[in-house]
């Protein structure tokens, strides 16, 4: 899983469903269920700072407005109310530790606060035609820093 082109991908589902009902064309319970899920999945693989791992093709990206439109569809997801608000609003899931299984991804955190010790694993297949290197990889932090991994520059020194 590539968190950018997944990004990409909620965001084109939106845009038909947001067409749809511009034209009030009535949009089936199942598509909107599985973009929440989409949206789901995509949330459980972000760090404590509350942004999403850059792996594959995407890069470091802040939850925030993500957790924003998604609430614009999911007003009653609590996840989704906890990311917009910081926890203040919401709940965080009952899982500290996760698998997405399909796509490779182990994510294993003391709890959801910025202070958490968060470790995702990437252990998905090496893909065919366009991959990117950095299967087997593993992020860390902990306590509101990065300690290793595929973290983006502004992470370095400091």
């Amino acid at each position: 899983l590539t968190t950018g082109y997944h990004l990409v991908s909620i965001k084109e589902y939106l845009n038909v469903v947001d067409l749809c009902r511009a034209f009030e064309l009535e949009v089936d319970e199942r598509i909107l269920a599985r973009i929440q899920q989409m949206y789901e999945a995509e949330f459980r693989l972000m760090g404590p700072d509350l942004e999403c791992l850059g792996l594959n093709d995407g890069s470091y990206t802040p939850m925030l407005n993500y957790a924003k439109r998604a609430l614009k569809y999911f007003p009653e997801n609590p996840f989704f109310k906890a990311i917009e608000t910081e926890g203040k609003e919401g709940a965080w899931p009952a899982f500290n530790s996760d698998v997405l299984p399909y796509v490779g991804h182990c994510m294993m955190r003391t709890g959801w606060d910025k202070d958490a010790i968060f470790a995702h694993f990437d252990s998905a297949y090496y893909g065919w035609g366009h991959a990117h290197e950095d299967k087997l990889s593993f992020n860390l932090s902990a306590y509101g820093k990065p300690c290793t991994g595929l973290y983006p520059p502004r992470h370095q020194n400091g």
